[in-house]
């Protein structure tokens, strides 16, 4: 028999009494386990609630053909029985060494949380790479667009969430911040072909859950590399596309031990030669994991690289160019102040692929190491706690050809020739950034199921940068050392949050309720008051307060308010185009 009754929560729904219900547990211990079941014969996707429950589709026939995706268990895949009412729960494996998880909890949203979010499992990650940076793989995702410089989707690409660009979006791995301390971007660029070790990737929208690193405005992406695999496995791919993409990569793991240890390694090459002239690309990185899982103990070692050059394209196309329309083309020369040499390039280019850098080696040359080490302990059924350790080195730098620049810029006197004075000078420079960032953090959870969860965290990250610049070569400055710096600066910044996040459970209802509370201190070369160039200091202490509830509505969706409150200090570039008198202030957003 068939009752309807009507929800308001925003809005009415009809809903079935007698309908039929999945619920998800633990093989071993009966508590609920929230996550995702896609219905194999329709393709529909749905999430539990809290409570790890979902409502069948209808109608229902004797068996349902179903894959379940959840974090720390195994890939479920199989018939479940369907009677058409009643419940029907799914037993799932847990992965050894559970305890992992929290690293995820921690900075992830879960099921129930007021946060629009959405999870690319790595069927779906390994289904989409082709090659292309992560931003080309998340443009499918509601709210996110995607952009390239070269216009393959290789090389420097990037992307905006809700319309706020990478400056305004936190990028983890691991729960390890990877945007740059300073500029608070992150350059996918320096970690080619990551998502082949991605387990999966989530991403939030708006505010979202406290996380560790920069300010989360636009969103969050969330990136977990690969889980522990119960079975050797070897993995190899080739590949080749339009625009001279090529790829290579060799993917292998000795699966767990019976001694508890894991060990798997990824090497891969990615070359293009882009679709803009000259935004060539040549991108080289490798993947390594050691993991050791035994009972309720486990240890986690993960280290990645990445290495590019890449052909600078970052200065885009003008409009005039775009539009072909040569009176425009000669309005452009004229307001930049071309020279007939670039002039002639301008108006003789591709309108589509036209590039304003000709010097043959117009490049950005970078490499990126990460070291990262987890260790778990899982207490109870209820008590878990997670403890990391990171470290990340880079170095690298642009070169560029420089047009008629004033030597004294460079602190280099005007060269005299017989009677002539040459103040300015064609050049080709090179600027450095040698930075380390290293920090660790620490989480716990409580969790009692369709009672309580509760995860609190520490974290503490320091930022160390040396940016400095080399000419390597003169027109006009006789006496410039090859390997002389014409600037050096450091910058230093100290970054620690503390937060705790909860989700309290009342009838139907889920509260979430989340505290996050994080100070910064940083140290850079730039302008004091009196416009003087010295070493600054600033400080900031934030406090971002997050609350809402959630109803889930059946297969239907679910109903949410919440409220989020973020705070995003300025970026290094804001900090040294000013003064102590000028200074921005910090941006705060309100995330209803």
């Amino acid at each position: 028999m068939k009752k309807a009754a009507v929800l308001c929560f925003f809005f009415g729904m009809f809903v079935y009494a007698d309908a039929q219900e999945i619920r998800l547990t633990d093989a071993k211990t009966g508590e609920p386990v929230s996550g995702k079941i896609k219905f194999l014969s329709t393709g529909k996707e749905v999430s539990t609630n809290g409570r790890g429950v979902c409502k069948a589709p209808t109608p229902c026939s004797d068996s349902l053909r179903v894959e379940v995706f959840t974090e720390g268990y195994v890939l479920f895949s199989g018939n479940i029985p369907c009677f058409g009412g009643g419940i029907t729960q799914v037993p799932l494996q847990a992965i050894e060494g559970k305890g992992t998880e929290i690293l995820i909890e921690g900075t992830r949203a879960g099921a129930g949380y007021p946060v629009v979010y959405s999870t690319l499992n790595s069927k779906e990650l390994a289904k989409a790479n082709n090659g292309q940076d992560i931003p080309m793989v998340l443009n499918r995702l509601p709210s996110v667009v995607s952009n390239s410089d070269a216009g393959a989707g290789i090389g420097y690409t990037g992307l905006r969430i809700r319309g706020s660009d990478g400056t305004r979006i936190n990028t983890t791995v691991n729960g390890i911040p990877i945007n740059d301390a300073e500029s608070q971007m992150v350059y996918f660029v320096n970690m080619p072909d990551l998502i082949g070790s991605a387990e999966d990737i989530q991403v939030q929208r708006g505010v979202g859950t406290s996380t560790n690193g920069t300010a989360a405005f636009g969103g969050a992406i969330n990136i977990f590399t690969a889980r522990v695999r119960p079975e050797p496995y070897v993995q190899a791919s080739l590949g080749a596309g339009s625009f001279g993409m090529k790829r290579g990569s060799i993917r292998l793991g000795t699966g767990q031990l019976k001694s508890g240890f894991s060990a798997d390694f990824r090497g891969s090459a990615i070359t293009s030669a882009g679709f803009i002239d000259r935004a060539s690309a040549a991108l080289y990185a490798y993947y390594g994991g050691l993991n050791y899982v035994k009972g309720k103990n486990s240890l986690k070692f993960v280290t990645f690289e990445g290495s590019e050059k890449t052909y600078q394209a970052w200065n885009g196309i003008p409009q005039a160019r775009l539009s072909g329309d040569s009176a425009q083309m000669q309005a452009y020369v004229q307001r930049n102040f071309l020279d007939r040499e670039d002039s002639l390039h301008l108006l003789q280019s591709g309108s589509r692929t036209y590039n304003s850098f000709t010097y043959k080696n117009q490049t950005d040359n970078y490499r990126q190491r990460h070291y990262q080490l987890h260790a778990s302990r899982d207490f109870s059924g209820e008590w878990a706690v997670n403890a990391s350790l990171h470290y990340t080195k880079g170095a690298g730098y642009y070169e560029e050809w420089r047009k008629g620049d004033a030597v004294s810029d460079y602190g280099i006197s005007p060269m005299i020739a017989g009677i002539d004075t040459f103040k300015y000078s064609n050049l080709v420079r090179r600027k450095w950034l040698d930075n380390d960032f290293y920090g660790a953090m620490v989480f716990a959870k409580f969790h009692r199921p369709s009672v309580l969860r509760l995860i609190a965290g520490v974290g503490a990250n320091r930022y160390e940068g040396h940016h400095f610049g080399k000419i390597v070569w003169a027109q006009y400055m006789p006496g410039v050392l090859p390997d002389a710096d014409y600037y050096r600066t450091h910058s230093t910044k100290s970054e620690a949050n503390g937060f705790i996040k909860s989700s309290y459970y009342t009838g139907p209802f889920q509260w979430f309720a989340d505290l996050q509370l994080r100070t910064i201190d940083y140290s850079f070369f730039g302008f004091d008051e009196q416009g003087l160039p010295s070493q600054q200091q600033v400080k900031y202490q934030f406090f971002n307060p997050k609350a809402g509830v959630s109803l889930p509505i059946e297969n239907r969706g679910e109903a949410y308010i919440s409220w989020s409150r973020g705070h995003r200090e300025p970026t290094r570039e804001d900090f040294v185009s000013s003064s102590a008198r000028s200074r921005p202030l910090p941006e705060r957003m309100d995330d209803f």
